[in-house]
């Protein structure tokens, strides 16, 4: 007559224990892998936009020209608008393929820092009949500082820029040869892009 050996309590309570702490170190590994991940993925997320908005500020001040416009009540605004949290100016080389849209090639655009974000705003028509009708894209958000300084052909550097001079040693200039842009991004830190304007090395 045989007997079958069967576990004794003490050998399941302690597979269970023993079962437990791995499951336990496998559900912690998951964790911090997923959080990892995610983590990663938001970081690489915000580099394309950091990425993506430096091109698109790029094309625009390459392409900025010495060009005035008209705005509400036939009120002129110069080619060159600078303060230390918005910029505006105008753009050439707005494409039109096939010239299809009756428009032109020139476009006024401008950066603001508003609300912890950078915008780019443009608008319709170069002169502008209504300035309160502009279409705003967030470039960047979650900005813990954000503004703008200018460099003359002094190679000074100035919070705001005007076109005439108003400083010692100061000509007349239209246009700074460079916009520095100041950005604090979280996960990223500060970031200081120069971002240069080749119409205004052409007109000096």
């Amino acid at each position: 007559m045989t007997f079958k050996q069967g576990y004794t309590l003490i050998e399941v309570l302690i597979a269970l224990v023993v079962f437990a702490i791995l499951s336990t170190i496998t559900s912690s590994v998951l964790y911090q892998s997923f959080d990892t991940r995610k983590k990663i993925n938001a970081q690489a997320s915000q580099l394309n936009m950091i990425q993506l908005a430096i091109k698109i500020i790029e094309n625009d001040t390459t392409q900025a020209i010495e060009r005035s416009v008209i705005g509400n009540e036939l009120h002129s605004f110069p080619p060159f608008i600078g303060q230390s949290h918005y910029i505006e100016f105008t753009r050439n080389g707005l494409v039109n393929p096939l010239g299809l849209e009756q428009r032109s090639t020139l476009q006024r655009v401008a950066y603001l820092c508003l609300n912890q974000k950078l915008i780019r705003r443009t608008w319709s028509h170069v002169d502008i009949q209504n300035r309160k009708q502009y279409q705003d894209k967030i470039l960047l958000q979650e900005l813990s500082q954000c503004s703008f300084a200018f460099l003359s052909h002094a190679r000074q550097i100035l919070p705001e820029w005007h076109e005439f001079a108003v400083q010692l040693n100061q000509k007349k200039e239209t246009l700074p040869i460079a916009i520095q842009f100041t950005l604090t991004l979280r996960q990223w830190g500060n970031i200081s892009l120069l971002f240069t304007i080749p119409e205004a090395f052409y007109a000096s």
